[in-house]
């Protein structure tokens, strides 16, 4: 694992101040979470009869 001093060196002291503040404020506060729940319920409610209608008759016209 590299030393501050070693990041300051490779990334400059600016964007390590800035990677330090950016932990610690994820740390304190948390990080809000990405919902996409919304985003695929409405996709399903569009797709989704389709899909169940063709799984379905691929399932009736399957040879035996």
């Amino acid at each position: 694992m590299p030393t501050i001093d070693e990041l300051i060196e490779e990334h400059g002291e600016e964007t390590v101040r800035k990677a330090f503040w950016l932990q610690e404020k994820i740390y304190e506060e948390g990080i809000e979470g990405v919902d996409f729940s919304e985003a695929a319920e409405s996709r399903m409610k569009q797709q989704g009869p389709l899909l169940v209608k063709k799984a379905i008759e691929d399932n009736l016209t399957r040879s035996v």
